[in-house]
């Protein structure tokens, strides 16, 4: 039985009939060189480190990572936000008018004011996020929320995860504003339908929702 990398590199050579573009996520390996960075970046607000052990544990859903995925370099072009629950890759992506701190609140506003606040925290117990200047205002409108390490994508691995599946759908060359609010709901319920080895072969919404039904039942 050849081994993974192998057949990557099989896929990559086109020796076999898979192609990387039917992948859904294909792994990334990792470089030995030290980053070249040298800029420092601040943190926008409470650290992760500060974040509690439960929450780090991934043991209840309601826990998200939070980030932004855009299209066409558009100042003026719509921005997908993305919230990924930590423990069951549970994904929701909704469309903001732009890549600003008002955008991202506003949407997360409506949320809190449809949904209303004790159920608003109920589902969104936390938010973690990066430091990009999308989030500096996080803080106003959910009082649980945790900043990445700058230039730790990792630390938010769950939503990174599955953003690169997005990109097999929403591509960096179009732009997000011509994409239809249909389709955008057809990526997100093609995403949490999925069957997932990480998640014992269930996807990401059974997880989800049998984890709420146990929450609701506590």
């Amino acid at each position: 039985m050849p081994c993974e990398r192998t057949i990557y590199t099989w896929i990559d050579k086109g020796i076999m009939q898979t192609r990387n573009v039917d992948l859904m996520s294909k792994t990334t390996r990792k470089n030995d060189h030290k980053s070249s960075k040298t800029s420092i970046k601040r943190v926008l607000g409470r650290s992760i480190n500060e974040r509690p052990a439960y929450i780090n544990s991934r043991s209840e859903i309601g826990h998200f990572e939070i980030d932004t995925v855009v299209g066409k370099k558009d100042s003026m072009d719509n921005v997908s936000m993305v919230l990924t629950d930590r423990l069951s890759r549970y994904t929701m992506i909704f469309r903001i008018k732009d890549k600003s701190s008002e955008s991202v609140n506003k949407k997360l506003e409506e949320l809190k004011s449809s949904m209303g606040e004790k159920a608003f925290y109920q589902t969104f117990k936390s938010l973690t996020s990066d430091n990009g200047l999308e989030f500096s205002r996080l803080q106003e409108v959910h009082s649980n929320t945790y900043y990445a390490t700058p230039y730790t994508p990792s630390e938010r691995g769950s939503n990174e995860n599955v953003i690169r599946i997005i990109r097999r759908s929403i591509h960096k060359s179009t732009a997000i504003s011509s994409y239809t609010d249909d389709y955008i709901q057809f990526v997100e319920d093609a995403i949490n339908d999925y069957p997932r080895k990480l998640l014992g072969g269930y996807s990401a919404e059974s997880v989800y929702l049998y984890n709420e039904v146990l929450s609701l039942a506590s």
